[in-house]
């Protein structure tokens, strides 16, 4: 340490002795500032002159200074400016002028005094130094906090307010950067609120267009770096690897920065986004800044945009809380009082304004020389807007946000004001059959409906709701058709389309929407076609929206099958089976292949006239193997029914069925859909030889490579299975007799049940549908009829007998056995005939 700073030390202990022994003077505070002011100066250098007489080349100033009594003269002269006079024990802001030019500097020591030095960070740690800066900030805290927004932004800050503010900032950012200890210490006392707070406070994005005064370049160059180092800071305080290539952008820093903060922070952050909500911003930034100073506060806007966006979408993905906090109120005006005649706005309220009305300022603009910084600009917007949008489709995914979002005690508006918004924006852009899609003015507000619909769609998890949304007086249905048009943007149909999954449920909406002409305008929308195969996610929502159109409801059945004129003879559902084959996703084929299980359920059964009807259908929870057998002869004389049987009844569809049995060894659900299905086919002869053809070939290659556990189970199956969602096997109940190469075997596994992983059920439907295979005695098919018997005659005969099942002492249940029994029945009476002797004998020994 040079002798200069060491006597400078040694004056700063002395005046703290003297501070603290008397009441301070104006005097004594100049003295510990010009003091302090230099050895911040000298402390700007890492290295001290070289004093060859000691033979020493170089001096470390700051270890030096850190070993000695400056980190406790520091905190000391701190708390002494900071004591507030009302209980002596208390610190906040400085006392007065003086001492707050002191404590500038003071800060200013600290700042450079740890600065790439995690010793000095240390020793500033154990005196206390850093809780007192973090003091100081607390109590800006507290004064701005009782001012409006506008009042802090530009009155109630001083010029040296922002300094001092800035600088106790940049001392928190030098000492936890890098350094765990006070870093830990910083989070665990809220310092990354109370910096977050004061910042958004201090610095609203696009204030400064406004000012007018004489130091208003001053003020705003504070301001600006105030909330640079802020955001640096919290960066900082989140943790995390600083050098971490992976994480360089905006986003990946708030994805880790949501975990220091709580559902406190959304107050400050929302407030941010209302700056960009107009009228608050002028047409032309003020004429005390030059074209370079307006072009850097502009890029300060936009960093405060991005930080507060992102951090707030991050917050909404992870928080309960936070959820809960930005719809509490829903979007209800605030009452102004005495002490607040103007309230902000709700903050949902703000989001949606942001989301609506938001724009870049039009000075923005006059900012810059550089197209591509403007193009910039915009872009990034966009993106922030974008983030904003998934923040409230999130929190309307909330289940405790259901009854405050849908508030139909609020007005004679269906759902309140939330709802009433949102059909709004889906209801006021025109997208007049899809031809204007493209446009400028209607391509802008896609983003509106796009958030609508999802936010419907998250929050319609009610039939009830699903139903007010299109019964008047919302009548969303006409309105769902042109946005399905072929030219329509993407991104457009999959927020339709995830509304219309919800909404297509209850058996009134499935009327509604089939009568309107949805399973027609998805065919129109070419969504299933293979031009549309980078849009996955949209063909598997639309395979979904029909899948429940289907459900129980025959008119939408026959909507399927029916030859669409614009498909050139072919059918809805012959794109969704093309789909299916050309698909590489176990999910999508499974789900398409539903659609085909609905189709033929409806097609068969008797009660799927009516969607509201109070039987159920036939694999319905209370279904039952005997139900089934007496459906499958129960045919309707209906002409445009049977024709439909027809169409399907072939081997490509059947093959689908059969595909979809052999992989789904881990979803009893999937394979008791698949089972009854074909059980209904093969009660028409073109079916049955179908089915006995298609069951005795392979899997094909990509199916058997990783049998029934290649992905997760398709959504959505609770609504049409006899079997519990509880059934459901996990990947170590999976027996290995479940991945197999054909779905012959699979159904032998299921008639083994070896571990106990398939409900009875679907055993006493397996045994229903191989008895449905018999033939005839002059069918074409007894070879392959044979084949089938012969691999399945010893599971049969194994349940039949009692011994199939994990634990042989209680055997198999009754409804298996009994099923079992009476398909080895109707194989006895079947004629001896080629290839069919072993089968014989093996039944009469059985007898």
């Amino acid at each position: 340490m040079t002798d200069a700073l060491d006597s400078l030390v040694l004056t700063l202990d002395s005046l703290l002795t003297s501070l603290k022994a008397a009441i301070p003077a104006g005097d004594q505070w100049r003295s510990v500032e010009a003091c302090a002011k230099q050895i911040a100066d000298g402390l700007r250098t890492k290295n001290g002159p070289a004093k060859p007489e000691l033979s020493i080349t170089k001096v470390d100033n700051h270890s030096q200074l850190g070993k000695s009594t400056l980190p406790e003269t520091l905190n000391g002269l701190l708390r002494v400016a900071t004591r507030r006079e009302d209980d002596g024990a208390g610190y906040g802001k400085p006392t007065s002028p003086a001492s707050a030019a002191a404590t500038y500097e003071l800060l200013r020591v600290g700042a450079n005094l740890c600065m790439d030095h995690d010793g000095n960070r240390q020793r500033l740690l154990e005196v206390g130094y850093t809780e007192s800066v973090l003091s100081i900030l607390e109590a800006y805290w507290r004064d701005v906090s009782n001012s409006s927004e506008t009042e802090a932004s530009a009155s109630t800050a001083t010029l040296n307010d922002l300094k001092l503010v800035k600088t106790a900032v940049g001392v928190l950012l030098n000492a936890s950067m890098g350094y765990e200890p006070v870093r830990i210490s910083l989070v665990t006392a809220g310092a990354p609120l109370t910096i977050l707070s004061l910042s958004c406070r201090l610095y609203s994005p696009g204030a400064w267009a406004s000012a007018t005064s004489d130091d208003a370049l001053e003020q705003w160059g504070w301001r600006s770096g105030l909330s640079t180092w802020s955001w640096r800071a919290l960066d900082t305080l989140k943790g995390g690897d600083e050098d971490d290539p992976h994480e360089e952008g905006t986003a990946e820093r708030s994805s880790r920065q949501h975990s220091i903060f709580d559902a406190a922070a959304t107050s400050s952050l929302i407030g941010s986004l209302r700056s960009f909500v107009p009228p608050h911003s002028p047409a032309v930034a003020s004429s005390a800044f030059s074209k370079a100073d307006r072009q850097k506060l502009v890029i300060s806007d936009v960093e405060v945009l991005e930080e507060t966006s992102m951090l707030l979408e991050s917050l909404t993905l992870d928080s309960v809380d936070v959820r809960r906090k930005i719809a509490a109120g829903s979007i209800s005006s605030p009452t102004p009082t005495a002490q607040n005649p103007f309230p902000p706005p709700p903050l949902l309220t703000s989001l949606l304004d942001f989301i609506e009305k938001g724009a870049p300022p039009t000075y923005w603009d006059s900012c810059t020389d550089s197209e591509a910084e403007r193009k910039r600009w915009n872009k990034s917007f966009g993106i922030c807007k974008a983030a904003v949008i998934k923040a409230v489709v999130e929190l309307a995914g909330e289940d405790k946000n259901m009854d405050v979002l849908w508030d139909s005690q609020v007005g004679s508006y269906p759902g309140g004001p939330f709802v009433e918004r949102m059909v709004g924006w889906i209801k006021n852009t025109k997208v007049e059959g899809g031809e204007e899609a493209g446009n400028e003015q209607d391509k802008g507000r896609d983003d509106l409906i796009i958030c609508a619909a999802l936010s419907l769609g998250n929050l319609a998890r009610r039939p009830s709701y699903c139903i007010a949304l299109l019964a008047p007086p919302i009548s969303l249905t006409q309105h769902f058709m042109p946005l399905l048009n072929a030219k329509t943007d993407i991104k457009l149909k999959h927020g339709c389309i995830g509304l219309l999954k919800h909404v297509a449920q209850p058996p009134p909406n499935k009327v509604i929407l089939g009568d309107a002409g949805l399973v027609e305008a998805l065919v129109a929308s070419r969504i299933w076609t293979k031009e549309s195969d980078m849009g996955e996610p949209v063909q598997f929502g639309a395979v979904g929206v029909v899948k429940h159109l289907s459900y129980e409801y025959l008119p939408n059945a026959l909507r399927l099958v029916k030859s669409q004129s614009s498909l050139e003879g072919d059918s809805a559902l012959d794109l969704i089976l093309d789909l299916v084959r050309r698909s590489d996703s176990i999910g999508l084929q499974s789900e398409g292949t539903r659609v085909l299980v609905n189709v033929v359920k409806c097609l068969f059964s008797s009660t799927s006239k009516r969607p509201n009807g109070a039987e159920p259908a036939v694999n319905s929870s209370a279904g039952s193997s005997t139900e089934l057998s007496i459906r499958t002869t129960d045919l309707t004389s209906s002409r445009e029914r049977q024709q439909a049987i027809d169409r399907l009844a072939t081997l490509d569809s059947v093959e689908l069925l059969t595909d979809m049995v052999g992989r789904s060894g881990r979803y009893p659900i999937l394979l008791n859909e698949g089972v009854v299905a074909l059980t209904l086919l093969s009660s028409a002869s073109a079916g049955r030889t179908c089915a006995l053809q298609a069951l005795l070939s392979p899997l094909p290659y990509a199916l058997t490579q990783s049998g029934a556990i290649q992905t997760a189970p398709p959504v959505g199956h609770t609504q049409i299975s006899t079997v519990p969602a509880a059934q459901h096997l996990d990947d170590k109940t999976v027996p290995s007799t479940a991945r197999t190469s054909s779905p012959l075997d699979m159904l032998v596994a299921i008639l083994r049940n070896l571990n106990n992983s398939f409900p009875p059920e679907l055993g006493a439907n397996v045994c229903i549908f191989l008895a449905s295979l018999t033939p005839p005695m002059t069918d074409a098919n007894q070879e392959e009829f044979s084949k089938v018997r012969v691999a399945t005659k010893g599971a049969l005969e194994s349940v039949a007998a009692g011994l199939s099942g994990r634990s042989f002492a209680d055997g198999p249940p009754k409804v298996v056995q009994a099923a079992a029994k009476r398909t080895l029945d109707v194989w006895a009476s079947f004629p001896h005939g080629k290839g069919v002797n072993a089968i014989g004998n093996a039944t009469q020994m059985r007898k």
